[in-house]
């Protein structure tokens, strides 16, 4: 749900939370991205203005991003190793 009943974050606080470790974006090092956080998937929308807020997933969203998430790590993960041999 959203975050203490806000209905958005906006991008420079979302920053700050990714920074911190304490939201966890879909794809490291791209921004704008959807962003994991305290349970709840967070996105700008794709029509929105470029200093938009992000605003929650709604369910359908929610599913794509828990189902691309394991495997965008996984990728990450190769990518990494590849990287590191």
């Amino acid at each position: 749900m959203a975050q203490d009943g806000k209905r958005h974050i906006d991008a420079q606080e979302m920053t700050d939370l990714v920074t911190r470790g304490v939201a966890r974006p879909l794809m490291a090092g791209y921004d704008p991205v959807p962003v994991h956080h305290e349970g709840q998937w967070w996105h700008i929308p794709a029509d929105a203005a470029p200093d938009a807020p992000y605003v929650p997933a709604t369910a359908e969203q929610h599913q794509i991003f828990d189902d691309l998430a394991p495997r965008l790590a996984l990728a990450d993960a190769a990518v990494a190793a590849e990287r590191s041999s």
